[in-house]
């Protein structure tokens, strides 16, 4: 099983279309439209997507 990232909202886009450059699975909150949603419910999103969340120390 390969891993699928789930991209807070601080990341940045070049990282995101790197990743997908070379065929890893990425879905941003933006497209997810949880843009504006907190770090914890980011968090309980991608634990029900089964997907790992990437965020950045900000």
């Amino acid at each position: 099983m390969s891993l699928r990232f789930y991209m807070d909202v601080h990341v940045p886009a070049a990282i995101t279309q790197t990743l997908r450059r070379r065929q890893v699975d990425v879905l941003t909150s933006q497209e997810d439209g949880t843009r504006e949603a907190t770090d914890d419910d980011l968090l309980r999103r991608a634990v029900t997507l089964d997907w790992v969340l990437f965020s950045p120390l900000t």
